[in-house]
Parts: C-alpha cells; structure tokens; sequence
C-alpha cells in the first residue's frame, strides 16, 4: 500500500510539471491511478537464495512461500474478514541434469490454507542418490500468473547433503614428522599415569570446519605398531573452545561387575561453572579434559586428564595438580593416597610433606628452599610420570604436600616450571600395638620380586634381606616379617608401592609346617594392592579343609632348631602360594621362601622364579583353574590363629620360645 502511494504521488508530479510546459492542456493523457495488482494475494519469496542442510537419516524438508497478510482485524484483534484459500503453481528447475525427479522432487501445486499467509512446500529427496558434501542448485520460481511483481519471485534453493570426512589424523596447520596426531594421556582420576603414544582421529562438515568428532587410541599391543583401540570418543561444535564427551563405556570394574562410564564433568552435571573446562589449545596442541567417572553406585570423581599431541608451539603448557584421594586401608593400616598429575612438558615433579596446613606465603618459601640444589631442611620424594603416591606418617595431625615440576631442556639444563599444593588431615595407627619383636636380623629370601619382575616383562636376581621378625600378643603362634621389602632396591624399579608396615605373617603349627595367612605385601603402580598366601591357608578357609587333610607341599617346615622356615616350589600346577593383585585373582604363584632366624649367609639352592615375557601370559599361566583333589574336611576348617588362653593341641608351645630365644 504505500508503494501504490508513493507511484501515484510520483505520477501526479510528472503531470505537474508536464503541465508547465504545455499551452493546451486538453490534450494531456487522461490520469489513472495506479493501484494495486489485479490478486491482492499475489506470492512471493522472502530471500533471492537459501541453503538447505540435509541428513541421510532423513528424506524431506518443509519450505515456504508467502502473500499478503489482508486478514483484517477489530480493535480486539479478533479477525473480521479472512483471506480465502488458494491455489498457485510454483516452477522448479535445475542446470544439473538427473537431479529433479528421481533424486529431488519439489511439488508444483502450493495450497495457502484459509486466513494463512504462507504456504508449505513439502521437498522430498533421496539421501542414497545425493553425493555428499555437494551443493544441488534448485531454482524455484512463482508461476507469473500469482507472481507478485513488487516482491522477490524467484529464489535459489541449494540443498546439500553434509556429511563428515573420512576419519585422519588429527592435525592442525602443517603435517610434519612430529606434528603427526600423536601424544601422550596423562589419566589422573579412574587411572593414573601417562600413557605413551595416543593418537587422535578426528573428522568434520566441510561446510563447518569448527564441526569436529574425535577418537582418542591407544596401542593394545606395544609389538605391533597398528594395534590402535579407541578408548574415548569427543566432539566440539566451536573448534575446540567446548569441547564435550558424551556418557560412555571407558573400563570394566569386575569388583562391581558393570563398566565404569566417563563423561565430561559440564555434560554429566549441567553445571554451568564447568563451562569451557573441557577445551582444546589449537596452539599448543593440549586438550584439557575435565572428566567425571562414576557407575551405578556412585563416582569415582572428577578432576583434569590432558592430551597433548607432539610438533605444535613450543609454548609448552606446565600443568601441575595435587589432589589428595583420601585415606584407604592396606593390610588392615591406614594411608593418604596423594595424585600427581602433570603434562608433558614436565619432566619430572619433587615434593616434600610438612606438618601443618600452610597457607600460600608459607607455601612459597617451601618452594623457594626446595628449588635451592644445597638445601638439607626438607626431605625430597621425586616422581616422573602422574601417578597416585601412597603416605603414611609418624602421627595423626594435619599436612600439606607442596610438589614443583622441572623441565628438562634439550641442552640438558633444568628449570622449575610450576609447583602445586595440598593439604589434608591425617589419621595414623601403631604399627607396633600387639606385637613383640623377636628379631631384628633375620636373613629373607623369596623369589616374590624376581617373580614379579618377570610379570612386568622384565628380569631380577634375588636378593638376601636382613628383616625384622616379630611375634604377636594376641595369638599364640602367630609371627610376622615387618616390612619385608624395606631393604630391596627392585621395590621402585618394578613400580611396587611398599606400603609401611606391610608384612607377611606365617603361623606354626605343633608339628613345624608354616602356613602363611592372606597378607597385603604392597601397591603395583601405586593403586593395585597385592596380597599373599600359602596355598594352605586357601584351601583351610575357602574351602573347609582341615591341615591334616592338605599334602605337605602346600606347608613351609621348620627346622628342629626353630630357627629357619622353608617353602620350596611345587614345580607345577597346584603351586604353594595364591596370589591376588588389583582386585583380581586368585592366581597361581609357584615361588620360594627362606627365613633364617639366625641370620644366615645365603638360602640354599632352590627353584628359579617364574620366566615370562608378558604379565597377560603369566596371569593365563598363574589363574587359578582347578582345585586338586583332597579328601572332604570333617571339621570346619582351622585357623588363622589361636587366641591367648584357648586350649588347642595343634599349637607347639615350645616353638614360641625357640623363636623368642633368637631375639
């Protein structure tokens, strides 16, 4: 309407001005208004071109055209006077031959519904005939017989068919030998450590390159260099800014028999303070991972995991945390378990624990005396790769771990990069409470560590160790090694957490065999604990057996002297001693044991530890898969000990004082 306005005001000047130059104005043209077009509903587009996204999921999409809004309304809005329905024709055509029809079909009869201003155009398609990623140019045109000629009646509808790349290395910039979509995981919640190399793969919309889906692999096997696994899967809509992971499936917990599911922290709570934590740096390579892990029961918690792939900036991201994990029970004592966890860059971490919660000036001048290469005030702990650290101490009270990392340059030198701390409270035990040593110079050998090593892959001798022995209060007959690995140099090489105070306990009976009840002996990797028996002792508890019901090799001897304890191999499959370890279990563990009260020069000889290359092989070789045949106990079974004062024939009263005279 005000178009119509504004040409007749237009016609009017011309007239005007035609007028001026005219002396006869009868023959001037007779003046006709210009109205409006003969259909007031005439149709029309909004834009001269759309783009249209479609998925292979689907086959059609809703597209509109419009006409004159002519409803006419009361002071109330209520409608006085509706537009009727109508019926236009819309043409369709395309420059690519074999597009309209077959694989794209767009109708040419459009239907406004009464009182409607616009009308749908219902495009239907085949997703298995379209390639991907290619833009089909659709001309759509209002037939001229509803064409609105003051509007837009001819548009360009280009549909396309996106879909994602094929999967690649994910890379940013230039590809070079180092830049090549490898790294390394630092996992510091579920798992901890850093595992070396990952890769990541990634794919995304051509037409939004910042629409990117990701796979993070690591190697199943470290002998074959192709044997990549996807542990976790990613996405980002923004190029990395937010980068989110979905619920999914990352471990099975067999002491909960069901997976273990991860998910970034923002997606699993909603939490808007976990915006953005879960990131991606295109310039130094490093995706931040804020990750929750939890199963039906509850979580494991939350807290920073990092990707850091290799080639990209050398600005070099010093990432440190320290987050305390609370205290758990090993062998019936307590301990703070500690997680460090820190990227690449770093090479190494040093800390120290001190009484006291701190605060951050006091902090820094730990820090200030840890980094100075002469000083003697604090003890130094030095760790090279995010793990959890077990802790206990002398008392209960409060303390605070103060860590730095270093960064070993290519020259050699080193520098303090980053430091973090901790502070937690701590409950401790007496170690000692209801024990009398017997000896402090017991010679000890086993062939536990070497067989261990073995497990890991690797390969050590044994070793004689001078122990304390001590006998308990509580039980008669009842004796224990304290600490048995204090002095073995193959505890930190084999990655074997010696838990304080752990020990291995045997128990005599009358006639001199040794059982050895089920003990916690330390932490593999910091986490796993390992515990210990004598076959014996499994058959006697689990199983109902009586000790006379067991054949000998099951048992340790001791000596008439009462000073030395031996347990050879059986050399085959039931083996002497069970062992469990991170939950799993129980495993055959065919190994040698040897104490000499006296402290003697040497074992004698005995039976190597078990050789193998892989711990998967040696977990197949050590699984407990059969019982031997023993005849059906007639009593429950016996045992762990006997308490002070009970009356029992099976206990040697005299093998106490043999050992109590060692001391």
């Amino acid at each position: 309407m005000t178009l119509n306005k504004y040409i007749s005001f237009g016609a009017v000047a011309m007239i005007t001005v035609a007028g001026l130059s005219s002396c006869d104005s009868k023959n001037d043209p007779a003046y006709i208004p210009a109205g409006s077009v003969s259909d007031s509903q005439r149709v029309f587009f909004l834009k001269n071109a759309y783009t249209q996204i479609v998925s292979a999921e689907e086959n059609s999409f809703e597209f509109y055209v419009y006409r004159p809004d002519l409803n006419k309304l009361d002071e109330n809005g209520d409608v006085t006077a509706q537009m009727p329905a109508q019926s236009v024709k819309i043409n369709a055509s395309c420059a690519e031959d074999g597009v309209l029809g077959s694989m794209i079909s767009v109708p040419t009869d459009v239907n406004f519904e009464a009182g409607s201003p616009n009308a749908m155009i219902k495009v239907t398609y085949d997703p298995a005939k379209m390639t991907g990623n290619h833009y089909y140019p659709i001309v759509l045109t209002v037939d001229p017989e509803y064409a609105n000629e003051y509007s837009i009646t001819s548009t360009t509808l280009s549909i396309n068919k996106e879909e994602y790349t094929d999967w690649a290395p994910f890379i940013v910039g230039e590809e070079t030998e180092i830049r090549n979509g490898e790294g390394s995981f630092t996992f510091t919640q579920y798992y901890s450590g850093t595992e070396d190399p990952v890769r990541v793969l990634a794919r995304s919309v051509p037409t939004n390159p910042n629409d990117i889906q990701f796979q993070f692999q690591w190697l199943i096997d470290y002998d074959d260099p192709n044997s990549w696994e996807t542990f976790m899967t990613a996405y980002t809509k923004d190029g990395g800014k937010i980068v989110h992971v979905d619920p999914q499936a990352f471990a099975y917990n067999a002491n909960y028999d069901e997976d273990v599911i991860v998910a970034d922290t923002y997606t699993y709570t909603g939490n808007d303070q976990y915006k953005g934590l879960t990131n991606f740096d295109p310039e130094t390579g490093l995706f931040t991972l804020n990750l929750y892990y939890y199963i039906s029961l509850g979580s494991f918690g939350n807290g920073n995991e990092f990707l850091q792939l290799r080639g990209y900036k050398d600005t070099n991201v010093y990432e440190l945390t320290v987050q305390p994990q609370g205290q758990m029970e090993v062998g019936g004592k307590d301990y703070e378990m500690v997680n460090f966890s820190f990227t690449e860059a770093v090479t190494y971490v040093d800390y120290t624990v001190v009484d006291g919660e701190l605060e951050e000036e006091e902090v820094n001048a730990v820090i200030e005396k840890m980094t100075d290469p002469d000083q003697d005030t604090y003890t130094i702990s030095r760790i090279e790769k995010s793990q959890n650290v077990a802790m206990t101490f002398p008392s209960s009270g409060e303390y605070t771990v103060v860590a730095v990392g270093y960064n070993e340059a290519i020259d050699g030198t080193v520098e303090a990069k980053c430091s973090a701390y901790a502070s937690f409270s701590y409950t401790t035990f007496d170690p000692y409470a209801n024990w009398s040593p017997v000896t402090n110079n017991a010679l000890y050998v086993d062939t536990f560590l070497p067989t261990l090593a073995a497990m890991m892959g690797g390969e050590l001798p044994e070793t004689d160790m001078t122990v304390r022995v001590d006998k308990s209060d509580e039980y008669k007959g009842l004796y224990r090694i304290t600490d048995p690995f204090a002095e073995s140099e193959y505890v930190e090489a084999l990655g074997l957490g010696r838990a304080n105070f752990g020990c291995i306990e045997f128990a005599i009976l009358g006639d001199g065999r040794v059982y050895f009840p089920k003990n916690s002996v330390g932490l593999l990797d910091g986490s796993d604990e390992i515990y210990l028996a004598s076959a014996s002792y499994y058959f006697m508890t689990e199983q109902g057996m009586e000790p006379d019901d067991l054949p000998d090799y099951f048992f340790g001897t001791l000596n008439e002297e009462g000073t030395q304890i031996t347990m050879e191999p059986t050399g085959g499959n039931p083996s002497d001693f069970i062992l469990w370890f991170g939950g799993e279990g129980p495993y055959l563990c065919d190994m040698y044991f040897y104490l000499d009260l006296a402290g003697g020069a040497g074992a004698p000889a005995h039976a190597p530890a078990l050789k193998t290359g892989k711990v998967e092989k040696a977990l197949a070789k050590m699984k407990l898969a059969g019982m031997p045949k023993v005849k059906a106990a007639a009593f429950p079974a016996f045992y762990k000990a006997v308490p002070q004062g009970a009356a029992s024939v099976k206990l040697d009263r005299n093998v106490s004082k043999q050992l109590k005279s060692r001391r």
